[in-house]
């Protein structure tokens, strides 16, 4: 019985010392007045079945509502040109690779419902290094896979940045 009290007791005093210390879940409303969104609802267009948009919405749910394409939204950010790619980096003294640079990239663009531009076209770029040791080549593409997608995830969050960085007037809304 003393045993499943402190248990009990213990985890009690750890989300205790969560809340004394200002943590909030993403998305949580109450987290400060500087990262409350302007806006309500965003579309998401253009290349929507790529990584990067679906990263986008994923991350951007708890701050707003997303929207479909043809339901009206305050904002849209359209998610264009779309590409991966990878170049050989270094070699080793027999000529073969070492590592390899990959390369992930989208150019992105938002306005509001008046077809007014909030971001202007903007193209961004990421860049992973691959090493690709003689031993371990049947893993390179696997590890080249799990970069590309981190990379994903890293231009959605900053795409996200920029969009929470909006703020509609009134007469936008």
């Amino acid at each position: 019985m003393f045993h499943y009290l402190r248990k009990i007791s213990t985890i009690v005093l750890c989300v205790s010392a969560l809340t004394a210390c200002g943590f909030h879940l993403r998305g949580s409303q109450n987290a400060g007045s500087a990262t409350l969104m302007t806006y309500q609802t965003l579309s998401i267009v253009g290349d929507t079945e790529s990584n990067i948009a679906q990263n986008l919405a994923n991350l951007m749910r708890g701050q707003v509502r997303v929207v479909g394409k043809t339901t009206p939204a305050q904002v849209t950010t359209e998610i264009g040109d779309v590409s991966h790619s990878k170049d050989i980096l270094t070699k080793n003294s027999q000529g073969r690779i070492t590592e390899y640079r990959l390369f992930g990239s989208v150019t992105i663009q938002a306005y509001d419902a008046n077809k007014q531009p909030l971001i202007a076209p903007t193209r961004l770029t990421v860049t992973r290094t691959l090493s690709a040791a003689d031993g371990y080549i049947t893993g390179l593409d696997l590890e080249e896979a799990r970069l590309a997608d981190d990379m994903d995830l890293e231009l959605a969050n900053q795409i996200q940045y920029r969009l929470r960085a909006i703020r509609l007037t009134n007469a936008a809304q």
